[in-house]
């Protein structure tokens, strides 16, 4: 079988609890020359973040006004699976996000290829010999989304936005000056998308519509009849991950006067999505939604063969 064994992945996680401690440190002046000495370069990362408000603003609104209202979102902080309510798979500060290593090369043609991978070895290899990293936790917790008008008046379109997961695979190619795609302009490049990941937990209200969502997740599993055709997607769908390939370039539109825009293909996205409960309608007037109508689950949901363009008017 092609690309990673479904056994590889599986034992990774089996094996995250067994996993020794290991502290991040930091590169002295000979360490940092022998890093930028070497071909490429891996850079640790260890944080977390926090943003007070982000708004996007629409500056001439719609039809003929000349100002527009605001989409805005408040209280974000991005972190380790602790920020979601959940928990580290390696004994470390489960607060931030981290344990984690981006390399970066340059192809001979410049391509730049992109791997986002945990730093802990779960004890397991690929068929190539290559260790198996332990996947990569990640938590969100949002205070507010809403819409503001242009004099602040306010709805609030969801609130109490928490969640956790953890990353499996993340790998960017950013393609140098060469036609990618059928509609691309030739010369732009192009990026190269490829993820697996899951939603292990979350929760949020949709309060403008009195709905609660509880026990979201989002997971991988195969298809009924074995495979997807992708050995890779395949590996990663077995072990309980979601898996996503999409690329992203500067092509055409259909809408006249549009001669370039931002296109997104979504040529595979596989996944199961389950919600343990939905809230609909709240007991007490002015209190989030508590009135249960029950659980739902979609599974092998297979998005192919999509394409998004993007422009301004």
């Amino acid at each position: 079988m092609k690309g990673l064994k479904k056994i590889a992945l599986a034992t990774a996680i089996a094996a995250a609890p067994f996993v020794a401690h290991a502290d991040m440190q930091a590169l002295d002046d000979s360490a940092m020359g022998n890093v930028t000495g070497q071909a490429g370069v891996t850079i640790e990362l260890e944080t977390k973040v926090n943003i007070g408000e982000f708004s996007y603003t629409d500056t001439d609104g719609y039809g003929n006004e000349t100002e527009g209202g605001s989409f805005v979102v408040s209280d974000i902080t991005i972190g380790g699976a602790a920020v979601g309510g959940g928990t580290d798979l390696i004994n470390r500060d489960a607060s931030l996000l981290d344990d984690l290593a981006i390399e970066i090369d340059v192809a001979a043609n410049g391509d730049a290829i992109i791997h986002v991978a945990g730093l802990t070895d779960s004890g397991s290899k690929d068929p190539q010999g290559n260790p198996v990293m332990l996947p990569i936790d990640w938590g969100v917790d949002i205070g507010e989304m809403k819409l503001r008008s242009s004099t602040g008046t306010e709805t609030t379109l969801i609130s109490g936005m928490t969640g956790y997961g953890y990353l499996a695979k993340l790998d960017i190619a950013v393609r140098n000056n060469d036609k990618f795609a059928a509609g691309q302009k030739a010369g732009t490049g192009a990026l190269e998308l490829t993820a697996a990941f899951n939603v292990a937990k979350m929760d949020l209200d949709v309060d403008f519509l009195s709905v609660g969502i509880r026990d979201l997740a989002i997971s991988g599993s195969l298809p009924g009849n074995g495979t997807t055709g992708n050995p890779m997607a395949d590996a990663y769908l077995a072990a309980g991950y979601a898996f996503l390939d999409v690329d992203v370039y500067s092509g055409g539109a259909k809408a006249a006067g549009v001669e370039e825009a931002l296109n997104i293909d979504v040529n595979n996205v596989y996944l199961d999505i389950t919600v343990g409960d939905i809230l609909v309608g709240s007991s007490t007037a002015g209190t989030s939604p508590d009135l249960s109508i029950g659980s739902v689950a979609l599974k092998n949901v297979a998005i192919t063969d999509t394409k998004l363009v993007v422009y301004g008017h």
